[in-house]
């Protein structure tokens, strides 16, 4: 046996002997650790959280948002809306607020939808971008028809058809802060529509956030 060529038996192929010195062996398995060593690094880049940034996408020149939103309580399932427009530079033209009564979370969307429009037509607008939260009321009023079973889409869909433009879709909750904070606003009396002509101080921030920044910063997962 060679004094400095130590052979250590690692494996048999093809029906003879195939041997590594130490040395290479010792090179195998850094070169393995290493990689092992980079495929963890890997995966937990892979499944760790990754920020997205969110704020209030405007119209086009010329076009007005209306941002909508509700909510249903809980425990009595009483339903309020609230929407605010604003135009494409996002100053404030109108806000609305108004309790509903008893209603599931879908039908309060709706309702919101609805509202909105009519708000909107009584005051002259007539390039009308609506933008909702919630893909289920978008999804209903995008597919639905004059047919539809469900009342309120069918008279959203009559207001739609009237001699306007109107485009709705989904956005992501960041980028109706205001609308969601108007939910803060107690109306007087129930079931009445409360306008907003002006924009009530709890907003002012968050207008002059969307319109200049920061946006809104989440963790996504990748």
């Amino acid at each position: 046996m060679e004094h400095n060529t130590c052979k250590l038996q690692w494996f048999q192929q093809d029906e003879s002997d195939s041997c590594l010195t130490i040395s290479n062996v010792y090179r195998i398995s850094l070169a393995w650790a290493v990689h092992f060593r980079g495929q963890v690094q890997f995966l937990s880049l892979a499944s760790a959280p990754l920020s997205a940034d969110f704020s209030w996408q405007p119209p086009q020149q010329g076009w007005f948002c209306l941002n909508i939103d509700a909510a249903v309580t809980a425990i009595t399932s009483m339903g309020s809306i609230r929407g605010v427009t604003c135009g494409s530079s996002g100053e404030w033209i109108v806000g609305y607020t108004k309790q509903i009564g008893h209603v599931s979370p879908l039908q309060a969307k709706l309702w919101s939808i609805l509202v909105g429009l009519e708000v909107d037509w009584s005051m002259g607008v007539e390039h009308l971008q609506i933008q909702t939260d919630c893909k289920q009321a978008s999804n209903h009023v995008l597919s639905g028809s004059e047919s539809s079973s469900i009342t309120i889409v069918r008279a959203i869909r009559f207001l739609r058809n009237r001699v306007w433009y109107t485009d709705l879709f989904w956005i992501p909750r960041e980028y109706n802060m205001v609308a969601d904070t108007l939910s803060n606003i107690i109306t007087p009396q129930p079931y009445s529509l409360l306008l907003h002509e002006s924009a009530p101080t709890t907003v002012h921030s968050l207008l002059e956030r969307d319109a200049y920044g920061p946006s809104y910063r989440r963790h996504v997962q990748a």
